[in-house]
């Protein structure tokens, strides 16, 4: 092909591109480049990359290329442009093997794009250290560009941020009108300083480059950590003008939909990148995240795994094939793509923070300075410190979280480190200041999700759910455009205060927006408007929430959830005469009636506390004199010797002044029901399906007999027990958030009554009948909500004074902590959770292996 046919077919290429006719315009290309004379050959491939990575066709330019390479080999200048397609691509191992061997370490003819792409590599990997030796070994052999200045800036800035920024500052002062390094002086400023210095930086560059698309996006970046997502949003309108075809202004709309909680305007923002950059991994990798967020993690998966495939996944693009195996319980898969991450970028801070937040593992289950000593080498320090609270809270240790997080400098504390304080707060009870710490934080960053979901969290555990409702509004108007996204939070605080017309709305609002995560607000709206008999809304809800997708999970009816949806669903076809039918507010003999018809639903039961509370509840003043509750408190914990989580927690029982504490393990307790109750009482304990149902069973047998207080082995007294016992009443519970449902973690009865023995016989009856329910159902809060509703509505319809009181959160609030995160929680055995305790082992496994090659003498960054 002559030169005048060379250029007459690239301009015939670039006009099928104008015309939209990709596909004519990419085959034109790539039949050109084998037609061409050995001598021609590099420079139309040259062309032809440039040409087709313009049009985003970068899989088909880096075909055209790889073409000249095999019809001309042994050319560098060939070899050195694939691998620069290699890395435009992702795929970061083939681009290193490429470079292999091209050159030797000392060679000086070895070109400056040589070692360009050869620290793009290491940075890739994230091996920091490697990339600025590389660049010191350019240097030295009299490369000094602005590009390769750039790369030893960028891998300086994760290290050093404050020597990166004064890199930064030398570079551009030796090439000022380079747009590039004036980008890495931006984010070396932001890095150091932090976004608000590097806010007037970017702006000034603007001036500048005011066609710079990376300096839009760079600016939008800011202001979005800035709490300005609406400036930012406006700032990416004007990056796609300045640059119709960079996929990226859409990349980044999308993750700031995501960031504000519309994961349908996100999925809208990435498909619109993907048509102008489907060669991109960072398009492809925010696609699937977009997807699985608006509820098709099928799609997210399918696409993760062709981009794993074709070699583009990355790092980030692997830890998130981690995450979403982990998440459908696929432990084989975990592994095999663990052990892919490592040996393909081995060290690299993506990875090894997943490895370490999944593993359950902290610095001191290894030998003195061996996990520290290799993590010093494999993350920036910021990144350090961060990691090192988190392992402490997978690792339940919250007290070490938080010393961990004092640790960390002022300048680094942003919204992620917010999200973890908080965290820590709530889990180690320390609810008062959880809530002072979630409020000033809400005032910094209103529109953030996981501190609206750590508001609801605490603020419901500490029975203040008024106040965080109040929070959440106040945050809405604070900024109005992220008040969509904080609509799914009020839901279950409007549900649990029953106000339903503004529950409603909320759900709706969300409903748009954010269907596939709304499962357990949509439960918790249903359960509450079910308790109040408001049937034909129920229906609406579950048709709404068909339609939008929020029960599509084809497991969901294995869960409690599915369960309880299922009998929501029943009760329905039978809406006149089934525990929803309609009655009249105030109609005892209704609920009466209803409760009697209905003894096993759990619908019924629940209308009935709380029509019981609203109408017939009585003031204790009002009551009758009853015993006093005997003494004695009762734990259990099916082996012999409790974890030593749990020991502390015991503690705080057994040194209740002027009370007696007894601890039953799984022996003491067959061995109490057999010589008290007899074989069958007995041989119901043996048939537990887990110990949750063996605790639940054996409490409900031991207040019947003998009176006292239960409470679960990881729950912590940390006020009066007698505050919460002495309620002049023969039979106290604690209710859960909505009043209506009964938790049976925390009990207390006089001997022999009716309640305690009513539910102790029905859990012996499902126990023994091998009831196909859930533990919640069967043995648990189900069924003594069941068994108190039965119990009430006797008294009611007999005229006797009900010998009951009811505890809220609100009552129970500083002396009495419940729900604890505590490791056997996670375990097989525990009825929540399943497989989950195994879900850590690939990780822990993965870990422990790369410290056993370090002590071994492995070089990891290799």
């Amino acid at each position: 092909m002559t030169p005048p046919e060379m250029t007459e077919t690239l301009k015939r290429a670039e006009a099928r591109f104008r015309a939209g006719a990709r596909a004519e315009a990419v085959a034109l290309v790539q039949a050109a480049v084998t037609r061409q004379a050995p001598e021609r050959i590099v420079l139309f491939a040259r062309k032809a990359d440039a040409l087709l990575t313009r049009h985003g066709e970068r899989r088909a330019a880096l075909a055209c290329v790889s073409a000249a390479c095999r019809a001309c080999p042994g050319r560098q200048d060939l070899d050195l442009l694939r691998v620069a397609g290699l890395l435009r691509l992702g795929r970061t191992p083939e681009a290193a093997a490429a470079l292999s061997g091209l050159f030797a370490p000392s060679d000086k003819a070895a070109p400056a794009a040589y070692w360009r792409y050869l620290a793009q590599v290491s940075l890739a990997r994230g091996e920091m250290a490697r990339a600025s030796d590389i660049l010191a070994r350019a240097r030295a052999l009299g490369h000094d560009d602005a590009v390769l200045r750039g790369l030893g800036i960028r891998a300086l800035m994760a290290e050093d941020p404050p020597e990166a920024l004064a890199q930064a500052r030398q570079a551009q002062a030796a090439f000022p009108d380079h747009a590039g390094l004036t980008l890495q002086l931006i984010r070396a400023e932001r890095a150091a300083l932090g976004p608000a210095a590097a806010r007037a930086l970017a702006e000034q560059a603007l001036e500048r480059f005011p066609e710079g698309v990376t300096f839009h996006l760079e600016l939008a970046d800011i202001l979005r950590s800035l709490g300005a997502p609406l400036a930012a949003r406006e700032r990416l309108e004007l990056a796609a003008r300045c640059d119709p075809r960079s996929p990226l202004p859409a990349v980044q709309m999308a993750l700031l939909h995501l960031a504000e909680g519309d994961p349908r305007a996100a999925l809208a923002a990435a498909e619109q990148a993907e048509t102008l950059g489907r060669d991109l991994p960072r398009v492809e990798l925010t696609l699937a995240t977009c997807l699985e967020a608006a509820g098709q993690p099928e799609a997210a998966l399918a696409r993760r795994e062709a981009l794993f495939d074709r070699g583009q996944a990355g790092p980030s693009g692997i830890r998130d094939l981690i995450k979403a195996h982990l998440a459908r319980g696929d432990l084989a898969a975990v592994s095999r793509y663990l052990a892919a991450g490592q040996e393909m970028f081995p060290g690299h801070p993506v990875l090894v923070e997943q490895m370490l937040r999944n593993s359950g593992l902290t610095e001191e289950d290894f030998p003195a300075g061996q996990l520290t000593d290799w993590l010093a080498g494999c993350l920036p320090a910021p990144r350090l410190r961060r990691l090192r609270a988190e392992m402490r809270l997978t690792a339940f240790d919250f007290a070490g979280a938080l010393t961990e997080l004092r640790r960390i400098p002022v300048a680094e504390r942003d919204v992620q480190y917010a999200v973890l304080a908080a965290k820590a707060l709530l889990f180690s009870n320390r609810l008062s200041v959880a809530m002072r710490y979630l409020r000033m934080s809400l005032s910094v960053w209103p529109s953030d999700m996981r501190l609206a979901a750590l508001v609801v969290a605490t603020f419901t555990k500490a029975g203040q759910e008024r106040a965080g409702l109040a929070l959440l509004q106040q945050a809405a108007q604070r900024r109005p455009e992220g008040a969509t996204s904080l609509a799914r939070h009020r839901i279950k605080l409007h549900a649990s205060l029953g106000e339903f017309d503004a529950a409603l709305a909320a759900f709706r609002i969300a409903l748009g927006c954010e269907a596939a995560r709304m499962r357990p607000e949509t439960h918790a709206l249903l359960r509450e408007l079910a308790a109040q008999g408001h049937g034909e809304i129920v229906a609406t809800v579950l048709r709404e929430a068909r339609a939008a997708g929020v029960w599509d999970d084809p497991h969901l009816h294995k869960t409690l959830l599915g369960q309880n949806m299922t009998e929501l669903t029943i009760a329905l076809f039978d809406f006149e005469k089934g525990p929803l039918r309609p009655l009249p507010p105030g109609d005892t003999a209704g609920h009466i009636t209803l409760v009697q018809a209905e003894p096993d639903s759990n619908i019924a039961a629940m209308r009935f506390l709380k029509h019981w509370q609203a109408h017939l509840q009585a003031v204790p003043d009002a009551l009758p004199a009853r015993p006093r509750i005997p003494r004695c408190i009762f734990q259990y914990w099916n082996t012999l010797e409790p974890p030593e989580a749990l020991v502390g927690m015991i503690e705080s029982w057994r040194a209740v002044p002027g009370w007696q504490h007894r601890l039953f393990d799984r022996r003491a307790a067959l061995a109490y029901l057999h010589d008290t109750y007899g074989t069958d009482w007995a041989r119901a304990f043996s048939l537990a399906s887990n110990p949750a149902e063996e605790s639940d069973f054996l409490r409900l047998c031991l207040l019947a007999r003998e009176g006292g207080v239960y409470a679960d082995a990881d729950d912590v007294l940390v006020g009066s027990l007698e505050t919460l016992v002495d309620r002049g009443a023969g039979f106290v519970a604690l209710l859960e958030p909505g009043r209506s449902i009964i938790g049976n973690n925390f009990l207390a009865a006089t001997p022999g009554h009716l309640i305690a023995e009513l539910a102790a016989k029905t859990a012996r009856e499902a126990l023994l009948a091998r009831a196909n329910e859930t533990t919640w159902s069967k043995t648990g809060p189900s069924m003594l909500g069941r068994a108190t509703a039965r119990c009430l509505a006797h008294w009611a319809k007999t005229g006797t004074p009900a010998d009951v009181a009811f505890l809220g959160f609100e009552d129970i609030f500083g002396q009495l902590a419940i729900h604890n995160r505590v490791p056997h929680k996670r375990q097989a055995g525990d009825w929540r959770q399943g497989a989950y305790s195994r879900k850590s082992v690939p990780f822990a496994r993965v870990l422990q292996e790369q410290l056993l090659r370090q002590s071994a003498g492995s070089d990891f960054a290799a």
